[in-house]
């Protein structure tokens, strides 16, 4: 890059043609004196140093950006260098940058499906036709109603086809307040815009003093959500109403605080009952594929009772899944565009002879949803708090954190401090109100 020396002007100025990585193209600057105009030369040699060696990079539209970025992080999912389902959510945040128009319709099993947009239900859902034609007609007006639907259509659009150097924080800050989620969702959102920023960085897309290009849009810190944790006798009323798969499925899930994804992916090979033992050494991803656990730690082996020994061996073992996705889900309430509510027959969840775990929110909806409403058990939060429930539990029966990090599969000991330290502090909470009121009333 051009960077000439200083020399002196007839007026006495000092002054030197330099090329601006910046602007992208050649500039002069002056001083009064040599010292000064030296240390503008230092200046600038340190901002090229820091520059790309092309520095016409700069000027790749946003959105090719974003697609390079997504072509590495596939790749780093081929190599093993990040987990599909971890993917999945990034791809999720990356889609808010785009105007809120449908996804490209894809053909499958059934037909075809393309996901679109909700406004009134602030999410994304899924359209699925058997017929093409009505796919892409319905297509056409999903996309011709988007511009209303995202207020930031035009917004998004100009900034995906301007420069990248051109990017603004601005723009990031109203896409993360238009997002109807919480603050630490939002912040989920902005770690991976920024994650973007550094990519750009280090593949020359922006010079290295671009790193704070959208730091002053990181979401403000809000409210912290109390953790919701079902009562002893709203998980027993749960297991004694439960029956089959599901009465086991509970059981384990609430004696060994394993993950959901971990439990829909247990195999009958990892099930030793002679042993009195279940080995984790798999998950289900969001996307419905059985792949590793989440960390390192998450392999490990769980101890069951008689109680699950004897429930797990009255179960069928006619799939390599201790609990597989069944055939059909259940029956649904339907309104038409008369609002009157029709009962539709249970929907084919798999084909006959295909064998699949369940995934999301199915376990919810087909056999913990139900049986809370049939017989009217209070509860706290969704599924996930059957795992807080253990937790509890063992912090209960005063259980060393390291076991408790053991039995959870937490990355560190420090990971089950964070989440359930203030449980721990609730063992205590008595004595120290009558420590610290002693003598004074």
């Amino acid at each position: 890059m051009r960077l000439d020396n200083p020399t002196q002007l007839k007026t006495g100025f000092w002054s030197f043609r330099y090329y601006c990585p910046k602007a992208l193209k050649i500039k002069t600057a002056q001083a009064k004196t040599k010292n000064a105009a030296k240390a503008k030369w230092n200046a600038i040699k340190i901002l090229q140093g820091q520059t790309p060696e092309s520095p016409t990079a700069s000027l790749t539209p946003f959105k090719i950006v974003i697609e390079k970025y997504i072509e590495s992080r596939l790749q780093d999912i081929a190599g093993g260098r990040l987990r599909e389902s971890s993917w999945y959510g990034y791809y999720n945040h990356i889609t808010r940058l785009f105007p809120l128009a449908p996804e490209p319709i894809t053909e499958t099993k059934d037909g075809y499906q393309f996901r679109y947009f909700n406004k009134k239900l602030n999410k994304f859902l899924y359209y699925r036709t058997p017929h093409e034609r009505l796919a892409q007609r319905v297509w056409q007006q999903k996309t011709l109603a988007a511009t209303t639907i995202d207020p930031l259509h035009a917004q998004k659009t100009a900034a995906l086809n301007a420069p990248i150097k051109e990017l603004r924080w601005e723009l990031i800050q109203n896409i993360l307040d238009n997002i109807p989620r919480s603050q630490s969702t939002r912040k989920h959102h902005f770690v991976t815009y920024t994650n973007i920023v550094t990519w750009a960085i280090k593949k020359g897309y922006l010079s290295k003093t671009d790193s704070d290009l959208i730091a002053a849009a990181r979401p403000g810190t809000g409210a912290k959500k109390q953790m919701e944790i079902p009562s002893e006798e709203s998980v027993k009323l749960l297991i004694e109403n439960s029956e089959g798969i599901w009465k086991a499925f509970w059981s384990i899930a609430v004696t060994t605080g394993i993950r959901l994804g971990e439990l829909t992916a247990l195999p009958w090979k990892n099930v030793h009952l002679n042993e009195g033992r279940i080995y984790v050494g798999q998950s289900t991803q969001r996307n419905g594929k059985i792949s590793q656990p989440k960390t390192m730690n998450a392999y490990r082996e769980l101890p069951i009772s008689r109680t699950i020994i004897n429930l797990l061996s009255e179960l069928p073992r006619d799939t390599e899944l201790v609990f597989p996705c069944p055939e059909f889900g259940l029956p649904y309430r339907q309104k038409n565009k008369w609002h009157q509510v029709f009962m539709m027959p249970p929907r084919r969840l798999r084909e006959p002879n295909e064998v699949r775990p369940m995934c999301g929110e199915e376990p919810y909806r087909m056999g913990l949803q139900p049986i809370l409403r049939a017989h009217n058990i209070p509860w706290k939060g969704r599924i996930h708090s059957l795992r807080h429930f253990a937790a509890s539990r063992m912090i209960d029966l005063n259980w060393n954190i390291k076991k408790i990090q053991t039995r959870m599969g937490h990355a560190s000991a420090q990971t089950t401090l964070d989440i359930y330290g203030h449980l721990m502090d609730r063992q205590t909470f008595h004595e120290e109100a009558e420590e610290l009121s002693h003598g004074l009333f």
